[in-house]
Parts: structure tokens; sequence; C-alpha cells
């Protein structure tokens, strides 16, 4: 509320927050140490506090909230010669390529960290994803302007 404080001073407003302990504080009867020079700094405000839960808010702060993942890829018909023949080829001898596996019709390959891989827990399955699609999955996951990305592929 200090940066808003030119816009602020002087009217009567309300704070929607899912913060409960705001709430707490603005009813607490003698607050002590640091408790009190927080009510002391908002005490100079006309103000109300209402508590809603997070999940009530209809449009919460994008950084607050996790995107929902969104499976492009299943959509998207495989146009990859590569990717096809090697999705047959696990498919039809799995024991001849242990760190390849079909899943839900998708296709994987086992990878080791080289980076973390101090007790292996690091490793695990990656999806391999079809020549065709990739440009279009790093420009989904890049291109928001809530990406944090300066530049769209």
């Amino acid at each position: 509320m200090e940066k808003l404080r030119p816009y602020l001073e002087g009217i009567s407003f309300d704070v929607i927050t899912d913060h409960a302990s705001l709430v707490w504080l603005n009813n607490l009867k003698d607050p002590t140490g640091r408790l009190a020079r927080w009510a002391v700094r908002l005490q100079q405000y006309d103000y109300r506090i209402i508590h809603r839960k997070g999940k009530d808010h209809l449009v919460p702060d994008a950084l607050s909230r996790a995107v929902p993942i969104v499976d492009v890829v299943d959509a998207a018909p495989v146009g990859d010669a590569w990717w096809l023949r090697m999705a047959q080829l696990v498919e039809k001898d799995p024991c001849r390529y242990p760190n390849w596996r079909i899943s839900g019709g998708k296709l994987y390959k086992y990878v080791k960290n080289p980076y973390l891989n101090l007790t292996g827990e690091h490793d695990c399955w990656k999806e391999v994803i079809p020549r065709p699609s990739r440009y279009e999955l790093i420009g989904q996951a890049h291109d928001p302007p809530t990406c944090g990305q300066a530049l769209p592929i």
C-alpha cells in the first residue's frame, strides 16, 4: 500500500485478499512489537480488508497460479517418418530397445541427467516430440507475454 500511497490517501477502499492474517492483524486488540509497527503503518489508510479464498478469486495474479498443462501433441498428426519408424520398432520388439517405450500412443526415451546424476534419482522418461510439432510446442511455451522471454520465437 505504501507504493500506492498517493492514490489511496484520503479515500475509502476495500482490499480483497486471500491472506487471512491481514484480517487477523486488523482485528488484533493490543498488538506488540512488529505487529504494532505494521498496524500503525496501516492506520493512515481508510480501508476494509475482505478475506476471499484464493481459489475463489476470479482474476488471480498470473505469476501466483500455475497454468494448466494442455497436451498439444495429441491433437497433431505425426508427420515425422523417423518418429513413426522408431515407435513401430519399439512396439514390435521392446526388449531390443530398453531405453525406449510406448505409452498412451506416445514415444518415450529414458534419459540420464549428466549434471545431477549423483544418485540416479534425476533420470527420467522424456516424451519424444515429432519434428513438425517441435517449433509449435516451443512457441507455445515461449511466446505468451507471461513466459518472461524478451522476444517471440
